[in-house]
Order: C-alpha cells, then sequence, then structure tokens
C-alpha cells in the first residue's frame, strides 16, 4: 500500500494552531490534527466490518511523517483481514508503560504522603 502523501515535513512544520482544532489530510485515512495548544497528532480513519473507524497513532514529531504512514499501512492489513487493529495498539502501548495500583500507592505513600507528614 505504500503510498505517497500529501503531506510534506516542511507542511507540518509550517501548520499553526487556530482558536478550534482542525485536521489537515494526508493519504488513504490518515490525517494531522492541530489542537489550540500547538499539539500535532495523528488519527486514522477506516472502516472495520463496513462501520467507519478512527484511532490516535500518536504526536508529532515524536512520530515521523514516514512513521505514522508506515504504521497507518501496518494496521491497513489488519483491517483488511478483518481484525480491528484499535485494541491491539491499545493494549501495546499499556503492556509498555503500564503501572499497577500497588505499584502507584507504593509511589504515592513514598513521595507524596511522606513529604505532607514532614511538614
Amino acid at each position: 500500500m505504500a503510498a505517497k502523501g500529501k503531506l510534506s515535513v516542511k507542511q507540518i512544520q509550517a501548520l499553526k494552531p487556530r482558536s478550534e482544532r482542525y485536521t489537515v489530510t494526508d493519504s488513504h485515512g490518515l490525517g494531522l490534527e492541530v489542537h489550540p495548544s500547538g499539539i500535532k497528532s495523528w488519527r486514522w480513519r477506516y472502516r472495520i466490518k463496513g462501520k467507519p473507524a478512527r484511532m490516535n497513532l500518536g504526536r508529532w514529531p515524536q512520530l515521523s511523517l514516514a512513521d505514522a504512514r508506515q504504521l497507518r499501512d501496518r494496521m491497513a492489513a489488519q483491517a483488511a483481514a478483518g481484525n480491528d487493529p484499535a485494541p491491539v495498539l491499545k493494549r501495546k502501548r499499556a503492556n509498555g508503560k503500564g503501572v499497577t495500583f500497588k505499584e502507584f500507592a507504593a509511589r504515592y505513600l513514598a513521595e507524596v504522603a511522606a513529604k505532607a507528614r514532614k511538614d
């Protein structure tokens, strides 16, 4: 699928925030959403089993234009096979940075509650 898109890195860099968020499209459902805060997020619109869907792929510049296109192509292959790629990507992201409640509570007690007791 590796289609060449409409966007270029220079065009992305030139995008300025507006009072309302807006999307600039690339190709095959890929778009860059620009928020009033200046954050730029990659969004992909696709269809799964005939129903429209969309997912957030990541933020620019952490996810480059080329990487966003590659990710979109991998996800499109899954969608074409009838598998919704959104839950798979969410699980993959959660496993990479997930914190259990026990870990969070221990850190909270050590860092926040301990400081409050000293005061």
